[in-house]
């Protein structure tokens, strides 16, 4: 009923109505989390079956009022989707930790909007990547849909949020440094490495590791995962073996052969 009063997450009780012949609604009215006052409704060919699908509609709602920002709302749909593979758990569980919440996680479920979505999705694309930034989108944009269902979010705000690094759904070709730039770069590290004002332990590491890249054509992670031993000094040649990678929080070392 209408007039009941309601705690925020409370549903009231179920009334039926019978609309035309093997057609009827059961509905009810339940507070969200903040404060307003829904209607949420079921119909079946049945009383039995309307009231049966309202209360599976109503029970699957149940712990939703402590959704109050959008963190709550990405951790209680991971929680409710136990069907998940354990290997695709534990990357959405990364994504949500080390991108999602960190760039929008406080945001509270009332103040939610577009370009709150579009701001930290782009965040997340400039301070880790475009992988980063498309895995978020789509894992926003699925709890934004539950979230929807649930009638915890007014509708999905990531749907007109596009995906950064595109243009016209295609994908944007990298920037890469031409050979003056490259040979720029090299000169600056050196001279930052000999200079005899220079504060900081004196290691040639991004000097050498740019002077590496730049003579093998080798990736960042197979530089800094060289060894001594890798160096034939006699022939003159580096074999690059293994490559470090950055996966779920930490760099990780992985056998990766490449030879030059």
């Amino acid at each position: 009923m209408r007039g009941e009063r309601l705690e925020p997450g409370q549903y009231g009780v179920i009334n039926t109505t019978k609309i035309k012949p093997g057609k009827w609604r059961a509905d009810c009215y339940w507070r969200d989390t903040t404060g307003k006052l829904r209607r949420l409704e079921r119909t079946g060919n049945t009383e039995a079956q309307a009231t049966q699908r309202l209360k599976l509609a109503r029970n699957s709602g149940k712990g939703t009022a402590s959704v109050k920002t959008v963190a709550d709302l990405l951790v209680e749909w991971l929680r409710r989707h136990e069907a998940i593979s354990p290997t695709t758990r534990e990357r959405y569980q990364d994504a949500l930790n080390w991108y999602l919440i960190p760039a929008i996680g406080s945001i509270r479920i009332e103040e939610l909007s577009t370009p709150i979505v579009d701001d930290a999705i782009r965040s997340i694309y400039i301070d880790h990547s475009r992988f980063a930034a498309q895995r978020s989108r789509t894992l926003l944009r699925m709890a934004c849909k539950w979230g929807t269902r649930m009638q915890l979010v007014e509708r999905d705000f990531t749907a007109e949020v596009p995906v950064p690094g595109r243009k016209g759904g295609k994908r944007e070709r990298a920037w890469a440094p031409n050979d003056e730039q490259i040979d720029k770069l090299c000169i600056l590290l050196e001279a930052d490495y000999k200079s005899p004002t220079r504060s900081g332990p004196r290691t040639p590491s991004a000097w050498l590791a740019a002077e590496l890249m730049r003579s093998t054509g080798a990736r960042i992670g197979e530089v800094c995962a060289a060894r001594w031993e890798n160096i034939d000094w006699e022939v003159g040649t580096i074999t690059f073996e293994d490559t470090i990678v950055f996966e779920e929080g930490e760099n990780r070392l992985r056998g990766h052969l490449k030879n030059y």
